[in-house]
C-alpha cells in the first residue's frame, strides 16, 4: 500500500517521523474529512503513522466511485 509522508503533523506531534496513510477514493489518495487517528507501536508507544479517518461523506464518495467503476470491471476474468 502506498503511503504519503505527512506535510505537517497535528499540534503536539511536531518532530515525529510519522506518515499519514490516506484514503484511496475514486483513483486518488485523499485526506479524510475527520481528524487522523494515531497508530502507535505497541512495543514502545511511539506514533508511527497517522491514519486518515473516513467520514460518512468520504464513504459515500467511495461507494459512488465503486458503482461507477463496476460495469468496466464486471467483465474482467482472472
Amino acid at each position: 500500500m502506498a503511503t504519503q509522508t505527512a506535510p505537517s503533523l497535528p499540534v503536539g506531534h511536531e518532530g515525529r517521523n510519522a506518515e499519514t496513510w490516506r484514503l484511496f477514493i475514486d483513483g486518488e489518495w485523499v485526506a479524510g474529512e475527520l481528524d487522523p487517528i494515531e497508530d502507535a507501536n505497541p512495543a514502545n508507544g511511539e506514533t508511527f503513522a497517522l491514519v486518515e479517518q473516513a467520514s460518512a461523506a468520504d464513504a459515500r464518495r467511495a461507494i459512488d466511485a465503486a458503482h461507477r467503476a463496476f460495469p468496466a470491471w464486471a467483465g474482467i476474468t482472472v
